[in-house]
């Protein structure tokens, strides 16, 4: 079970802006800009989770598996929180103002 999460100096090497002690990180959750990760001590994030933007982690938090930060403006969860499995947590959404369609047809321009 060790094997499963990262060493110290792993972490060291993802390039968190910062992060504390006595961490629990899977490996098989993943990282998009870690450098705008943020975690305090005694935090957990189980497998298959995908954390990306900005993003701020108290202290004694647990993140389950298959769960999903995808933090472009912003999320925080302060110390003493967690999230159940398979949560999903958006701090922005597609925009939907302009002359472009959203969804599969996402980059076509809509002709009038």
């Amino acid at each position: 079970m060790a094997d499963s999460f990262y060493s110290p100096e792993e972490l060291k090497a993802i390039g968190f802006k910062s992060y504390g002690e006595n961490m629990l990180i899977s490996r098989n959750a993943q990282f998009y800009g870690a450098e705008n990760i943020s975690m305090g001590d005694h935090v957990r994030i189980d497998d298959f989770c995908i954390l990306s933007g900005n993003i701020t982690i108290g202290s004694y938090v647990h993140i389950s598996a298959y769960c999903g930060l995808y933090g472009k403006f912003g999320i925080v969860m302060e110390d003493y929180t967690g999230l159940s499995p398979r949560c999903l947590l958006f701090s922005g959404s597609d925009d939907f103002e302009g002359e472009f369609l959203i969804s599969p047809l996402g980059a076509r321009q809509i002709n009038n």
